[in-house]
């Protein structure tokens, strides 16, 4: 059910957060990858756990998944929304948002 799923810039993803209610972040990477760098105020839940950790994202907000460039939170995103949860997908993951945004970031 990809149509219910909207990708969404570093940028916007940067406003909704400087707005009233940001999404909840979950980073669907691997632990090592988290390690190197990560977006403020992001939960990890990897994406092999993710089917497993549903029942712990709200239903009441929206929540945005990132990872490295944009695939795996892809996937999340479409598994959250078949749950009935509003998901979003950073376009491009963590290595666009580096360039747009933090671009002092470690990158890998």
């Amino acid at each position: 059910m990809s149509e219910s799923v909207r990708e969404i810039t570093p940028e916007e993803f940067r406003s909704m957060v400087a707005g009233g209610m940001p999404p909840l972040l979950i980073d669907v990477r691997h632990p090592w990858e988290h390690t190197i760098c990560r977006i403020e105020g992001d939960e990890l839940i990897p994406l092999d756990q993710l089917p497993h950790r549903l029942g712990e994202l709200p239903r009441d907000r929206s929540v945005a998944f990132y990872c490295h460039h944009g695939m795996r939170s892809l996937i999340a995103a479409q598994l959250a929304a078949r749950h009935g949860i509003e998901a979003l997908s950073i376009a491009g993951g963590i290595a666009l948002w580096a360039e747009r945004i933090e671009p002092t970031m470690a990158r890998y």
